[in-house]
């Protein structure tokens, strides 16, 4: 069976260590950030308290996984829970938007390989394809750039690959990673 090309961004699976992998920290985002954030978007830190945004590169080093938003909508007078950072939302004046994020520089992630994949490439980093968010699903589109499974990539690591009957080694597979360039971690090596 072929898999689907259909990526889903990076949906955390588990943690390296066990337990529970529910490790959300609150973040914020700017008002009028001008780019969509889906939830299983990887986000990294602008460098100004906590806010953060989507990445400019494939190889920014992350701060993690984007899992939703609160914030007070000025068209409603109301507070918002949200799975998608709209482009360019305007915020209640000397308020900010609370965004969700996996942080923990140990959790394991399912996500799909832009293109072909082998079992060599477990153990290799890569870098990110930033996908465009579906606005009807408000998720990411996030997938692992396959063509840097060749020493070039950074960003993640893969881990394995996810043993479903839906999924297959080879073009569009889906993966474990872990973020292997983390603000909270110290880089992974590839094997």
């Amino acid at each position: 069976m072929a898999n689907v090309n259909a990526p889903n961004g990076f949906k955390v699976v588990k943690h390296a260590t066990g337990g529970l992998p529910n490790r959300r920290q609150r973040y914020h985002i700017a008002s009028a950030y001008g780019s969509n954030i889906a939830t299983n978007d990887a986000v990294v830190p602008t460098g100004s308290g906590k806010l953060i945004q989507r990445p400019a590169a494939a190889t920014d080093r992350l701060i993690g996984i984007f899992d939703g938003c609160y914030y007070l909508d000025p068209n409603q007078s109301q507070p918002q829970y949200n799975r998608l950072w709209p482009t360019g939302q305007v915020l209640v004046s000397g308020t900010v938007a609370d965004a969700w994020v996996y942080d923990d520089p140990r959790l394991i992630f399912e996500v799909q390989m832009s293109g072909a994949f082998t079992l060599a490439g477990i153990g290799s980093l890569a870098d990110l394809v930033d996908g465009v968010a579906n606005l009807v699903t408000k998720t990411s589109a996030d997938a692992v750039d396959s063509t840097t499974l060749d020493g070039a990539g950074v960003t993640v690591k893969v881990l394995d690959v996810v043993n479903r009957p839906d999924n297959a080694v080879g073009s569009f597979a889906r993966v474990w990673v872990e973020i292997s360039k983390h603000y909270l971690g110290g880089a992974l090596t590839a094997i």
